[in-house]
């Protein structure tokens, strides 16, 4: 369908389908060939992270669709650009779903830090989800998830 130019328009209604696109940059190639697709995802979905460690990629939590309150989720997936027939593989998930973390997330000396975010709301499913009490972590690739505490 088409969208309408007027994305605030009263007669919108978003087109809401996760894709697992994972595309790639070469500022090098000539112009009209700098993008290309790379190896799909595992699972779609939206309102994720990503970040790298050396040359792989992971890219962390999400949510299904617009259910912000009931459909984030806990896969981490990663995908080595050194090796990139690989594709993506899963690795230690995150401890609880967790989506809206888009610029959440930090490298430190080899880790990850994932701060803040939005978890899944307890024993019910609607708007808003819950931001209050989310949990810093620390993800060391060979050793996963570890909270961290506060000093």
């Amino acid at each position: 369908p088409d969208v309408p130019r007027d994305l605030f328009s009263r007669d919108y209604e978003p087109i809401v389908q996760d894709v697992p696109n994972h595309w790639a940059y070469d500022p090098s190639a000539p112009a009209g060939s700098r993008w290309t697709e790379e190896a799909s995802t595992i699972v779609m979905r939206n309102h994720l992270t990503a970040a790298a460690i050396g040359s792989k990629i992971y890219v962390l939590g999400g949510q299904i669709l617009t259910y912000e309150s009931c459909g984030n989720m806990a896969v981490v997936e990663c995908y080595d650009t050194a090796n990139p027939g690989l594709g993506w593989t899963k690795v230690f998930s995150l401890p609880a779903g967790r989506g809206h973390i888009g610029g959440n997330i930090f490298e430190i000396d080899g880790q990850l830090l994932l701060l803040g975010g939005t978890q899944d709301m307890p024993n019910r499913c609607r708007p808003g989800g819950n931001r209050n009490g989310i949990q810093s972590l620390n993800f060391h690739p060979e050793l996963g998830w570890a909270l961290v505490k506060n000093q």
